[in-house]
């Protein structure tokens, strides 16, 4: 794709065939034309890179030279590993640039000298051109008036046939026969800068650069276990009720993204020994799986962790978020080990028989709702007194008459009824037909099908 006004016709009529390629100075001598002239953008860096652009153009169609144009040659995606610490992954623009030396009445503005009295003179050319090394060591003559005085800048101009003239900013107009030389020699000297201007935009660390990368979600996972590990999680909530420290979500960020991370005055912001560790990696990856396959809630805290989760990246301003997983995960770990520390004093066993619609007093411990292709799967964890577990899988949440009663103008109770929905902690007559006996995680449970919900009488 090829980005450009339309051209303007220069200012002495010259064709498209004196264009120069705008190119990276610092480039080899020999070196390939295209590998002068393209550019290496990070899609974050992209909107001041055209910006850039944009600008000098107003200005060239102001004083009617032609246009610098751009053209996308493709994209191409590369990763970073900092120190083995999470993989980045950045996608590349290849972007060629393309421009042209102003030109009036037949002389191109080819380079500018900067002339110091206790240095010497500072050369700045056209990518691409190379002044004539006697320029180098010129006095501050002007080849149109022919007087040599005290000058900062005279500019090198060059004809069809070769012929090189250094003049005064004060004789541009004269020498050119233009009414605003000056102007123009400004704009050439903006285009002498761009490629050093543009080649900023290829810092891959930029600010805007890193907005648009994305970071390895088990890395950076496992990179939060070994965090938590050492210094304990805190909570963006918990770090501005006491007022300091950074939350470790934006530690492990700010540590993946932060290129001068091993700086001594950084590392006072992360914790004294950071080593990934395969337990790390191990328990990064089973706080993926349980979140893709397990994770129980219906809030959206919930919702937006197990969507960001079925990535295998996440973009920085995200990833917040994703690094919650961890402390989330362990405590689920901890609570299942002392559930099942407590179902081997008290072990669950099956009940009923598999086919019969029976009735028992449960307390609902929990709803888990799972969406997929078909829709919402909702998962009731029910267990009786003696701590038998009951499993129901339904596509709605179960619901219930409650009657409340009401006084009217003469003192007489009223009974009204409601449909509520069954709550988390609530003891309730569940009738069921038993599906299966089954075991989950070393927990004998029995899952129940057609279950009705009603109040414990």
């Amino acid at each position: 794709m090829t980005r450009n006004n339309e051209e303007a016709p220069c200012l002495d009529g010259h064709t498209p065939a004196d264009d120069l390629i705008v190119a990276d100075r610092t480039g080899e001598a020999g070196g390939s034309t295209e590998d002068r002239t393209v550019f290496n953008i990070p899609e974050g860096n992209l909107q001041s890179f055209y910006h850039k652009i944009a600008l000098l153009n107003r200005k060239a169609a102001k004083l009617g030279c032609p246009q610098v144009v751009t053209e996308e040659l493709g994209t191409k995606t590369t990763k970073i590993d900092p120190a083995n610490y999470g993989t980045i992954t950045i996608t590349i623009h290849r972007i060629k640039v393309t421009g042209t030396a102003p030109k009036i009445a037949g002389w191109a503005f080819i380079g500018k000298i900067e002339h110091d009295a206790e240095i010497g003179n500072i050369i700045s050319s056209i990518p691409g051109e190379e002044l004539p090394a006697e320029y180098r060591t010129s006095k501050t003559i002007c080849d149109h008036c022919k007087t040599n005085r005290r000058r900062t800048f005279t500019f090198v101009v060059r004809n069809e046939a070769g012929e090189y003239k250094q003049v005064g900013r004060q004789c541009l107009a004269d020498f050119l026969g233009h009414l605003s030389p000056q102007q123009v020699a400004a704009y050439a000297q903006r285009l002498y800068g761009l490629t050093d201007s543009l080649r900023e935009e290829e810092d891959l660390w930029s600010v805007g650069a890193r907005e648009a990368w994305t970071v390895g979600t088990e890395a950076m996972l496992a990179l939060t276990a070994c965090f938590i590990e050492t210094d304990g999680w805190l909570s963006r909530t918990k770090a501005n009720e006491e007022g300091g420290g950074l939350p470790t979500a934006d530690a492990v960020v700010g540590f993946i993204l932060d290129p001068h991370k091993e700086h001594e005055s950084r590392r006072k912001w992360y914790p004294p020994e950071i080593k990934v560790t395969d337990k790390h990696k191990a328990d990064a990856k089973a706080a993926l799986e349980w979140c893709r396959t397990e994770m129980w809630g219906d809030d959206d805290y919930t919702h937006n962790l197990r969507t960001l989760c079925k990535r295998d990246d996440v973009e920085p301003r995200r990833a917040g978020l994703v690094c919650s997983l961890m402390p989330r995960w362990g405590k689920t770990v901890e609570r299942n080990r002392e559930r099942k520390a407590e179902a081997d004093k008290s072990p669950s066993t099956h009940q009923g028989e598999v086919g019969k619609r029976q009735t028992w007093h449960l307390e609902l411990l929990g709803i888990n709702s799972i969406e997929s292709g078909w829709g919402a799967t909702h998962i009731h964890r029910m267990r009786d007194e003696a701590g038998n577990i009951f499993v129901w899988f339904a596509s709605h949440r179960p619901l219930l008459d409650r009657t409340f009663y009401q006084e009217d103008n003469d003192g007489n109770k009223v009974p009204s009824t409601f449909v509520v929905v069954a709550e988390a902690g609530e003891w309730y007559q569940v009738t069921g037909t038993v599906k299966k006996h089954d075991t989950f995680k070393d927990i004998a449970q029995t899952v129940l099908t057609r279950c009705k919900f009603a109040e414990v009488k």
